[in-house]
């Protein structure tokens, strides 16, 4: 029974923080540095920086899709499932895609009401 408490506390661990460290491993200042040289110990250190983050980002995406498709689950592992999914997301989004803004293009999309429009006359 504590065994199952202990894989219980693994995968919640896994789904809360997993996601957050790997957008804080792909802070602007982070990776500023680290691709500003040309020297091979900071691009040894980029790299296993990116191994460890698509580590956690799959982990994450992988514990959040199954809290999410277990039938009988409380809302609870779900909110963290979804968590997990969302948080691993962003930081694959500003590691590999950092030149596309989704949210961005679709708030310019929104009618803002008759000041945006000009005159039709």
């Amino acid at each position: 029974m504590e065994s199952l408490a202990i894989v219980i506390i693994i995968l919640f661990s896994i789904a809360l923080f997993a996601g957050p460290i790997a957008i804080l491993l792909t802070a602007k200042t982070l990776t500023n540095r680290l691709n500003s040289k040309n020297e091979r110990v900071l691009s040894f250190i980029n790299f296993i920086r990116r191994v460890i983050l698509i580590t956690l980002v799959t982990l994450a995406a992988i514990v959040g899709f199954q809290f999410l498709t277990i039938s009988q689950i409380p809302l609870i592992p779900r909110a963290a499932g979804l968590f997990a999914l969302v948080t691993s997301y962003i930081a694959i989004r500003r590691e590999f895609f950092p030149q596309r803004f989704i949210v961005g293009s679709l708030i310019k999309r929104i009618p803002r009401g008759k000041k945006d429009q000009g005159n039709i006359e």
